[in-house]
This record gives structure tokens, C-alpha cells and sequence, in this order.
């Protein structure tokens, strides 16, 4: 409970509440609350629930790292979700709203039971590696308004079978497809937007 924001701490172990990290189910942040502090719930591995409230404008780095088995999120619309705010963690549906502009680097690294996620129109950039390792992500629809893919930005995404790209979207970029094993053709190539963009390493 409580208004304003929500300090950031130098690692999981600083926050008061860290000695319950292995009992908490649901996390409730009360209106008033404006920042999520960094790594604020890292670690938080049993959370079934998660409410946010309408009043958040921003999150520091690594708020849920390793963190929550939550079906579905939705976030709040914060202009930028920053670098490995889920990374490790576990939601299988995520809306991004309108009105967020920036996936930074990582944002869902190695979230390895994503299987949709849902972007905005408002979208501009997405940082690289920020859906590395998404190893159950099926489809994923990029917005017009994004203008390159990054390196590693798909990186190990081996479920992922389909994905929608804004027509001049700038592929050049390093293994930003490589080991998405089922985007390629019979020769372990990936061809998207009728341009050769990786190779695939498979295992």
C-alpha cells in the first residue's frame, strides 16, 4: 500500500519484503503507485496474481526476474518496458498496450513459457535479445511503426513459425533469427520479407 514510487534496489536480497519470496501468491500494488522499482519482485516464483494499477507510469530494470507463474499479463501503458523486466519469468499470454513506445534489450529474454504476446501500434523500437529464448513463442505480429530488428532480437525462438514484419522493416542485423529453426527453408535458411536474414543453427 502506499503512493508515489516504489525505490529501486541494488539486488533482490535489499527489499524488505525478501524473506517471503518463496510464499507470496498474489501481488497487489495499491492506486498511488507510480514507479516499480528495479528488481523490486525479482525472484517472487510462486505469484499466481498480479494486479496493477492504473496510476503506474514507469518500471526500473529487472522488476520480475525470475519471477511469477502467471498465465496472462497485462501491462500498464508505460512508455518503455525496460531492459529484462521478465527476463526467466514464466506468463504465457502478455498484452504490451498503446501507448508503449520501447521493448528495451531483453525485455522478455528467455521467458520460455511465452506463447503470445501481443504488441501495440504504438510500438517504435524493440531492443535486441528481447525475445531471446522465447522457446514456446508461436507467432508474433511486428507493428508498422518499427523500423529495424535488432541482433538476437529472435535469437533461439525454435517454435516460432510465424511472424509478421512491416514491409520496410530493416533486417539487417546479427543472428536476430538464428536457431528459429522453424522459419527456415530445407537448407536451414530463414527467408522473410523475401530477403535471406540468418542462418539457422540447428541442434
Amino acid at each position: 500500500h502506499g503512493t508515489g514510487p516504489i525505490p529501486d534496489f541494488e539486488s533482490f536480497h535489499d527489499h524488505p519484503w525478501a524473506d517471503y519470496r518463496g510464499s507470496v501468491k498474489e501481488v497487489v500494488m495499491s492506486e498511488g503507485i507510480t514507479y516499480i522499482g528495479t528488481e523490486c519482485f525479482a525472484r517472487f516464483d510462486k505469484v499466481t496474481e498480479l494486479v496493477f494499477p492504473s496510476t503506474v507510469e514507469g518500471f526500473g530494470e529487472r522488476v520480475f526476474f525470475r519471477s511469477f507463474n502467471l498465465a496472462d499479463i497485462t501491462l500498464p501503458p508505460v512508455e518503455v518496458v525496460p531492459t529484462d523486466l521478465f527476463t526467466y519469468a514464466n506468463p504465457v499470454n502478455v498484452i504490451v498496450p498503446e501507448g508503449v513506445k520501447e521493448l528495451a534489450t531483453g525485455a522478455f529474454r528467455n521467458c520460455t513459457t511465452l506463447e503470445t504476446i501481443t504488441l501495440p501500434e504504438s510500438l517504435e523500437k524493440i531492443g535486441s535479445a528481447a525475445f531471446m529464448s522465447c522457446t514456446a513463442l508461436k507467432s508474433v505480429v511486428i507493428p508498422d511503426g518499427v523500423e529495424k530488428i535488432e541482433d538476437l532480437t529472435f535469437h533461439a525462438c525454435r517454435a516460432l513459425e510465424s511472424i509478421t514484419l512491416p514491409e520496410d522493416i530493416d533486417l539487417n542485423s546479427w543472428a536476430a533469427f538464428s536457431a528459429c529453426n522453424k522459419l527456415c527453408d530445407e537448407n536451414g535458411f530463414a527467408v522473410l520479407n523475401d530477403a535471406l536474414v540468418n542462418y539457422s543453427i540447428t541442434d
